[in-house]
């Protein structure tokens, strides 16, 4: 029997998503998401293409276990995601390295620490996911879950993309690369969409999107064992609200540089910045939020065993103005945290067993904050059958630090700081089952003590954000593949779970759906490629719903019709077909209208 030990591991065939081993250090992490014991999910580019999907938050939709309809709770339709109703206390990263701001408030409503708009569908290369315990030992954020998303590298052939659609949707790309001894690719996106309702009000009318126009560039840089990657854009909404015209304008830029050190190691330094400014009723708001750092990562053996190992420091910054509020001004800040990290993980025969062992130290300066060290241990046993299914039993405990925004709370007109706001932090637990055949299962169970929400006084508004008592969710999740016959496969993603938390001794629902199914039929033959994909979202509670929105289960409908045309590809596609609108959330959003589009993609 063959025992599976770290760095050797691969993606046993998801339901949506490829079967390839890869084998790298993720940037400032230790192993590969696809060594880990654990219901990984890995996206490549092809699955996005054949998906239909126009952003990063509706392929991420697609997947058990994550919700992607939170982007209704937000009037400039930021894109975000909940896993196992967690929102903040998900990492993103991008090629490796964290890209995440420090102003966000809790939840889908008042924000989440990423936006998802600045990561183009264009630039990936593939997207892994991996939820629960596993992502323990990724540091702050990682207790929900991990997304990391690696970017294409030099040496691709040019090509473009043109979509154009229903309600002013509009979408291009185009990338080129050349060079001998350093491969450069650079890539240019541009994005637009017209008028949509995102709000129904109690009296009938909508708040909408008046309009979105984005810019995206990239450029890669590929040597001789290094490599350089930028990722810069700006984005910008418009929406109204109770009649009033207000917007978003949003700037961000990614900068990563990684040398080959001798004795295995890999040097990685990274930038990245993000600077939105709102127009509304209160004014003009600036935030400014900055991640720089740098990481060693290395490979080796612990005696006969493989170890990997690393350390990273980090420095996160947050500014925040306000201006012109009629109000008064809010009070500003600028503020820094500084954060020191040690990790290391390795496997070990067990018999005929693996077992995963991986400890992680941080040890956070919080300006104008408690400062904090954690140290966080994970383990895995995993057994190999004869038939190559994998079983798996997790555990790992996480952290997630609070943003500045919720430790100083600037908006005085309804808010006070809190500055012994703790760290949420917690455990949680795996189980499951996954096979080359094509299908997985999971059961999960996640524990979290001081989860940070905000509270306020029913009568003046005033408010702080708060730990509560305690955070649990608990619930299975599956997929499968079946060959239905030459040219037709069904892909099938499920999940239930049930997530509540306590505060004052009170036990509160969870607001996501409990039942989640994404169920897609895809017929090929010659040229032609067509699909039809299904998302449900049942058993749902709207949390505080005090106007009385239908909390009816949610079932949209996409299409994709696709004809190879030799170099070039053209499909047709649509979303929410059947144009139903559901309710999000208690503040009225609605699911996405119908949208039809058209897309000339190719080589050149």
């Amino acid at each position: 029997m063959a025992v599976r030990c770290l760095g050797v591991g691969r993606l046993g065939g998801p339901a949506f998503g490829a079967d390839e081993p890869v084998v790298e250090v993720l940037g400032s992490r230790v192993s590969s998401m696809e060594d880990l014991p654990a219901m990984v999910h890995r996206v490549t580019s092809d699955d996005i293409r054949r998906s239909g999907a126009r952003n990063l938050q509706e392929v991420l939709d697609l997947l058990p276990g994550v919700n992607g309809l939170v982007s209704g709770a937000g009037m400039a339709q930021s894109k975000g995601i909940s896993v196992r109703g967690m929102t903040t206390e998900v990492l993103l990263l991008v090629d490796g390295v964290p890209f995440m701001t420090s102003s966000y408030g809790t939840g889908a409503v008042l924000g989440a620490p990423f936006d998802l708009r600045t990561v183009p569908l264009s630039s990936i290369e593939r997207v892994e996911v991996l939820k629960g315990a596993s992502s323990a030992l990724y540091g702050s954020h990682g207790l929900g879950g991990v997304i990391n998303v690696v970017t294409r590298k030099g040496a691709a052939p040019a090509g473009f993309s043109l979509t154009g659609g229903s309600d002013g949707y509009l979408s291009g790309t185009v990338w080129a690369s050349g060079g001998d001894r350093v491969t450069a690719t650079v890539r240019y996106s541009r994005e637009e969409e017209g008028q949509r309702r995102i709000r129904r009000r109690t009296n009938g009318l909508y708040d909408r999107s008046d309009d979105y126009r984005a810019n995206h560039y990239g450029l890669d840089l590929k040597g001789d064992g290094w490599t350089f990657k930028a990722s810069l854009g700006d984005y910008s909404s418009r929406w109204t609200y109770d009649g009033d015209l207000n917007r978003q304008e949003n700037d961000y830029g990614r900068y990563v540089l990684e040398l080959p050190v001798p004795g295995d190691l890999s040097l990685k330094a990274y930038y990245g910045s993000n600077f939105k400014r709102v127009f509304d009723s209160s004014g003009r708001s600036e935030y400014q939020d900055s991640n720089l750092g740098l990481a060693l990562d290395g490979r080796g053996r612990w005696g006969s065993n493989p170890l990997a190992y690393g350390i990273e420091f980090r420095r996160d910054s947050s500014d925040y103005r306000n201006f012109e509020n009629p109000w008064g001004n809010n009070d500003p800040y600028d503020l820094k945290r500084d954060g020191l990290s040690l990790y290391g993980e390795t496997s070990f025969p067990l018999g005929e067993l693996t077992g995963l062992l991986g400890l992680r130290y941080e040890r956070w300066d919080v300006e104008r904050g408690d400062d904090y060290s954690e140290l966080n241990p994970k383990v895995s046993l995993s057994y190999e059958d004869p038939s190559g299914r994998l079983w798996y039993l997790s555990a790992g405990r996480a952290f997630v630090m609070p943003s500045f925004f919720q430790i100083y709370m600037p908006m005085r007109s309804w808010g006070i700081p809190n500055y012994q706001l703790r760290p949420e932090k917690g455990w949680s637990y795996e189980a499951g089952v996954r096979s080359a055949a094509g299908w997985s299962f999971n059961l999960f169970y996640t524990d979290l003590d001081d989860r940070i929400a905000y509270q306020s006084d029913p009568i003046t508004w005033i408010g702080q954000y708060v730990n509560l008592e305690r955070y649990r969710a608990y619930g299975v999740e599956a997929e499968w593949v079946l060959r239905l016959s030459e040219g037709l496969t069904y892909r099938q993603g499920l999940s239930w779970a049930y997530g509540e938390e306590r505060a004052s001794g009170q036990w509160t629902r969870s607001g996501d759906p409990r039942w989640k199914s994404v169920s897609t039929l895809e017929w090929t033959r010659g040229p032609w490629r067509a699909s039809v994909t299904g998302r449900f979202y049942g058993d749902r509670a709207i949390r505080d719903n005090t106007n009385h929105y239908s909390e009816e289960d949610i079932f949209l409908v996409d299409l994709n019709l696709s004809r190879s045309l030799g170099e070039m590809e053209l499909t047709l596609g649509g979303r929410n077909v059947f144009g139903r609108e559901f309710f999000v959330d208690r503040s009225g959003y609605v699911t996405p209208e119908r949208t039809w589009y058209l897309t000339l993609s190719g080589r050149i």
